[in-house]
């Protein structure tokens, strides 16, 4: 499949000293998926021993915080391949051309995280609903959930600035120039879907696609890593809303 004409030439892909190939992506989400595959039933397993039971609350939260963290870390590593790493941040482009700047970037930001976020929202709970806050108030009380909202930021733009580093920045990148830019928003949210698999997948699918528009159009992961954040912080909040609106008129 050729690329297009435009992307070849606006985005003649990347900077001299970084190295971007169809192969070595290839190689890399190989290598990341059967990581993650065996690290989870790895996991399973022992903690089935460790708490001597199929299932109980305690080894689902632990299980789930796990493979979450498991989750954030292979992006980063699998980024680690395409070094500089700072290279993959921004997209250098045509001389004719530039990127927006910073301020529209962040709105373009903030609209693509709400914008995912909503159309989002009819579709099935998932399952992190309420894990991380239960874990939060286990360690400090019920009455104590605002102590740990900068936590869950932090968590929330750690993972998506591993997310948007890996699956826009190089998996995007290296498909728009090797195939076409369809190719690239449909493979590349595709796989952060899969990988994001235990836990509302077709939510992590519907944004995949709009932070590959952010990209392509922005040049720059900012807009993205925005956007996932707000995501991931109202994802859950936009769905409760939706379904708890939808049972009052059944």
């Amino acid at each position: 499949m050729n690329a297009e004409p435009d992307a070849i030439v606006e985005y003649q892909g990347v900077s001299d000293d970084l190295t971007l190939s169809l192969s070595k992506v290839i190689y890399v989400l190989a290598g990341m998926f059967a990581s993650l595959y065996f690290v989870d039933k790895f996991a399973v397993h022992l903690m089935s021993k460790i708490f001597r039971t199929d299932y109980t609350r305690s080894l689902f939260d632990a299980w789930f915080l796990y493979l979450g963290l498991c989750c954030v870390a292979a992006p980063i590593i699998g980024a680690t391949f395409f070094s500089p790493v700072k290279s993959l941040f921004s997209w250098p482009t045509h001389n004719s051309t530039r990127s927006p700047d910073k301020f529209v970037q962040v709105l373009c930001g903030v609209a693509g995280g709400l914008l995912a976020s909503l159309l989002a929202a009819p579709l099935p709970k998932g399952l992190s609903e309420g894990v991380i806050w239960d874990l939060a108030s286990r360690l400090a009380g019920d009455d104590s959930y605002y102590l740990f909202f900068p936590f869950l930021v932090l968590l929330g733009i750690v993972a998506s600035v591993a997310t948007e580093l890996f699956f826009r920045g190089v998996v995007f990148r290296v498909l728009v120039v090797s195939a076409n830019l369809t190719s690239a928003i449909v493979a590349s949210s595709l796989l952060s879907a899969y990988m994001w698999s235990f836990d509302r997948p077709l939510a992590v699918l519907i944004f995949g696609v709009i932070s590959g528009l952010l990209f392509y159009r922005t040049r720059n992961l900012l807009a993205s890593i925005l956007a996932n954040t707000l995501f991931l912080l109202t994802n859950d909040l936009s769905c409760a809303i939706f379904h708890r609106a939808t049972q009052k008129f059944h």
